[in-house]
């Protein structure tokens, strides 16, 4: 494996890991989020599945959108609003706002999962950049 085929690898598996690492955060960090925002087990439900239900319905859509604008290009939007809606929830005062930035973080996060997903490392990579 050349050293060009081991660095896509290794940035398609970190973007996975990145949008699969928030499902677990948002877990642990749950409790306190409920204290401070109020809501109960309905707000945290919605924390949760907004994500889940984007990301499952969205994840589709990146992999026709990376064959049409390249793998880089959409990986690249994906990963930059992913950490730019990051920023925004974690300043959002209210749970509305933190389930409306969980949905449209999995929107972005939809892109790197869909595009590190359908990169091969052996050979096809180079064509569809």
């Amino acid at each position: 494996m050349s050293r060009q085929q081991r660095l896509v690898l290794v940035i398609a598996i970190l973007s996975a890991f990145v949008s699969f690492l928030d499902t677990s955060v948002i877990n642990v960090a749950l409790p306190a989020m409920t204290a401070e925002l109020g809501g109960g087990l309905a707000v945290q439900q919605w924390i949760v599945n907004t994500y889940l239900i984007t990301l499952g319905s969205l994840i589709l859509l990146a992999g026709s959108l990376s064959d049409v604008f390249g793998r880089i290009t959409i990986l690249r939007v994906g990963l930059i609003g992913f950490g730019i809606t990051s920023a925004f929830i974690a300043l959002a005062p209210t749970a509305e706002l933190v389930i409306a930035g969980r949905a449209r973080r999995s929107s972005q996060a939809h892109s790197s999962v869909g595009c590190s997903l359908t990169t091969r490392v052996g050979g096809g990579c180079s064509q569809s950049t």
